[in-house]
């Protein structure tokens, strides 16, 4: 007769495997393994309130930095150029700017800060003079 016998490894892993299901089962079951603390519903929502406002702000501060260097520091291109290539469009641009670095500024005072602490001066100062035109086009003059 032939006896087989078993692996002294085998048996441990075997041991191991059930006392780990009869460990951890009933916590999974209990979900107590799965989840962390919990939080509430209130401040998990607030806390996707909060991300949302301070993402818009970061991208209002983004946008206005982007078209200020893209219009007034732009290597391939004069201002005038810019201008005369958006048309209509450019009284608008001017527009956009103007308002928003009002509603940064008014959002970095809700903050506690200034509008500096985000957007440098030389990156919200205003053309010397921009003349709207009736079709929509803009003319920027030299002098203030």
């Amino acid at each position: 007769m032939k006896t087989t016998s078993t692996s002294p490894i085998l048996v441990l892993m075997s041991f191991v495997s059930c006392l780990a299901v009869l460990l951890i089962f009933p916590l999974l079951s209990s979900g107590q393994l799965i989840t962390g603390p919990q939080i509430s519903p209130a401040t998990q929502t607030a806390k996707i309130i909060a991300d949302e406002m301070n993402q818009e702000f970061d991208r209002r501060i983004h946008l206005h930095t982007r078209l200020f260097a893209l219009f007034w520091r732009n290597p391939d291109a004069t201002p005038d150029q810019i201008a005369a290539a958006l048309g209509n469009q450019a009284l608008r641009l001017f527009q956009l700017s103007r308002e928003n670095i009002e509603n940064i500024d008014c959002l970095a005072t809700l903050l506690g800060k200034d509008v500096s602490d985000y957007i440098p001066a030389a990156d919200r100062l205003p053309p010397p003079t921009v003349t709207p035109n009736p079709d929509g086009t803009a003319t920027l003059g030299t002098e203030p």
